[in-house]
């Protein structure tokens, strides 16, 4: 079991095929993790994982409902500063 875990948290790979296969195997469609360094807070690199970085000035967050049924396109919308919520980012 320790061997399952330890390969879903280290050494992540961010490629599409495999944010497809996670998703499916866990039943998501968006993935949302932390703990990946991200030069401007947050990184998006394919159509299912939002990657937060919350340890300095340039660290996000995402406030959402969950009741809400959300696309990925959307939640990147909502990405925010911890520091200056009001900053919109791209």
């Amino acid at each position: 079991m320790k061997a399952h875990i330890e390969r879903m948290v280290w050494g992540r790979d961010f490629s599409q095929e495999a944010a497809d296969e996670f998703a499916r195997m866990v039943g998501a469609e968006i993935l949302i993790v932390g703990h990946e360094a991200c030069q401007k807070g947050f990184r998006v690199p394919n159509t299912r994982h939002i990657i937060l970085d919350s340890k300095d000035e340039t660290g996000c967050f995402i406030h959402l409902r969950l009741d809400v049924r959300y696309v990925h396109s959307d939640l990147v919308k909502r990405i925010r500063r911890i520091n200056d919520p009001a900053v919109v980012l791209d």
